[in-house]
């Protein structure tokens, strides 16, 4: 295991220790791409339960259809939703309970970003 999935493990356990038992720890860059106007609009829709499809959602959120499943596409690769439901009947779910990003600043020392490959940079 790399030290990189090492430090994001002692983080999950530490939140989990602290009463967050169901933790996504996404990646810094993931994070920061997730936080636009948009898909948090999404998310919240999706947060409260209702099992609402990718049409449904696209009213409720006053957005065309494509435009949404672009969206959900972008929260699936990063593992925040998963689909419940068959067929057009699918609608999303969140993978999680709680989803925060990983730490800035870890035992006093600022982690490095990561790369593409999953390495941390300098």
């Amino acid at each position: 295991m790399s030290g990189y999935a090492i430090e994001r493990l002692e983080f999950s356990k530490r939140l989990s220790s602290g009463g967050l038992e169901d933790v996504l720890v996404l990646p810094r860059e993931t994070a920061t791409k997730l936080q636009s106007p948009a898909l948090l609009e999404l998310l919240e829709q999706i947060a409260d339960g209702s099992e609402q499809t990718q049409d449904e959602l696209a009213e409720a959120v006053g957005r065309d259809t494509h435009g949404v499943c672009d969206d959900l596409n972008t929260l699936f690769e990063a593992d925040v939703i998963e689909f419940g439901g068959e067929g057009s009947e699918k609608y999303p779910v969140l993978t999680h309970d709680t989803i925060c990003a990983e730490p800035i600043v870890m035992h006093g020392t600022v982690l490095p970003e990561r790369g593409r490959d999953g390495s941390r940079q300098p």
